[in-house]
């Protein structure tokens, strides 16, 4: 039988998805936020990820254009070219 959660459960469980999505699912960035509690420590891990990808993506093409490639693959997620 199915039936209504409750707004009760439903907002606490819109919250636990919103801090899911702002975390994320790197290791570490789950890690520094159980340990702190802190968006922004949570912010600069992923931040420090981030940049540890693109040097790794500066050694294979000194260009710069598969570090282009990768940075922009969210703005391509999100438009409407599907």
């Amino acid at each position: 039988m199915k039936r209504p959660m409750g707004g009760a459960v439903h907002r606490q469980w819109m919250r636990e998805l919103r801090l899911y999505m702002l975390v994320g699912g790197m290791p570490q960035a789950v890690a520094t936020y159980i340990k702190h509690n802190n968006m922004q420590e949570v912010d600069n891990v992923k931040r420090d990820i981030l940049a540890l990808y693109e040097n790794d993506l500066m050694r294979i093409d000194a260009s710069g254009r598969i570090s282009k490639l990768f940075f922009n693959i969210p703005s391509q997620l999100n438009s409407n070219a599907f």
